[in-house]
């Protein structure tokens, strides 16, 4: 009879073994897609939005308008 208890725990942890590791590569698949995409609007921001930004600082530089870029895209790289 105990055997079968044996047998039981086994496979119930065999089973949740399992489960946790399914668990896990969901869990780092979805870091990688997230990374890919914070990735993906770093460039975009970088090579869209940046040069804008710095043209329009230099315009309002040549007015007399001192301006500064706060760099929000680093952060997101950190995230």
């Amino acid at each position: 009879m105990s055997a079968d208890f044996d047998d039981m725990a086994s496979k119930a942890k065999a089973a949740h073994e399992a489960r946790m590791a399914q668990q896990d590569r969901q869990d780092t698949a979805q870091r990688d897609d997230r990374g890919r995409i914070v990735d993906a609007a770093v460039a975009a921001l970088t090579a869209e939005v940046l040069p804008l930004l710095e043209k329009a600082v230099a315009a309002f530089r040549q007015n007399g308008i001192e301006t500064k870029i706060s760099l929000v895209i680093l952060k997101l790289k950190e995230l």
